[in-house]
């Protein structure tokens, strides 16, 4: 006589244990992607803020050292002693304006750079003869710019030196412009900070 035994199913022991181990590997598994996942939020949001700040930074800096160049004819800064159109304007600490042609087209544009809130924004106009400007363009150079520290730790900062390299407020006088940016963004629970600076000297002036 051959003996039947009947399938036995999971007892409440084993079923509790395998149910334990499934969910601490679910959680290991979960772990491993978010943490994952946080890294390369954080390197991406890392590498976007550089490249805003770079273009922003590298951009004013181009132009800025043009400030003064003035193929105009006849010229909007003429070259006499009293009585002129200064190429630098406005010289304030996260506002500049200058008189330049930046976009090489053999008539002056009147540039200004500010911070608005939390963005960089570029404004130009050309110049339209004589003391007339045409329309002013604006468009944003960057965002995401720092403003809860503008003393000790600006988002945007211009800095103003004389030939003698000592700081001036006398827009005549300015020979070198030094500019810091810091843009912050929030990623992966954490903030991603970047803050570049350079210096630049007015090559016409």
């Amino acid at each position: 006589m051959r003996l039947q035994h009947t399938p036995r199913g999971f007892a409440l022991l084993e079923l509790l244990v395998s149910m334990a181990i499934f969910t601490i590997v679910l959680a290991a598994i979960y772990l491993m992607f978010w943490t994952s996942h946080t890294t390369f939020t954080r390197g991406k949001t890392k590498i976007d803020i550089q490249q805003h700040a770079r273009v922003a930074l590298e951009t004013m800096a181009r132009e800025i050292r043009m400030a003064g160049y003035d193929p105009s004819t006849p010229p909007v800064i003429p070259a006499q002693p009293v009585g002129f159109t200064q190429a630098m304007q406005i010289a304030g600490g996260s506002d500049i304006q200058f008189i330049a042609d930046v976009e090489g087209t053999g008539t002056a544009q009147r540039v200004r750079y500010q911070l608005v809130g939390n963005q960089i924004r570029r404004e130009i106009s050309t110049n339209a003869g004589g003391a007339a400007w045409n329309a002013a363009t604006i468009s944003e150079l960057a965002d995401k710019v720092k403003t809860d520290d503008p003393v000790n730790n600006p988002g945007l900062r211009f800095t103003y030196l004389d030939a003698n390299d000592v700081a001036t407020a006398t827009l005549a006088n300015i020979r070198r412009v030094t500019i810091v940016v810091r843009i912050e963004e929030p990623a992966g629970g954490k903030t991603e900070t970047t803050r570049l600076d350079t210096d630049v000297r007015l090559r016409n002036l």
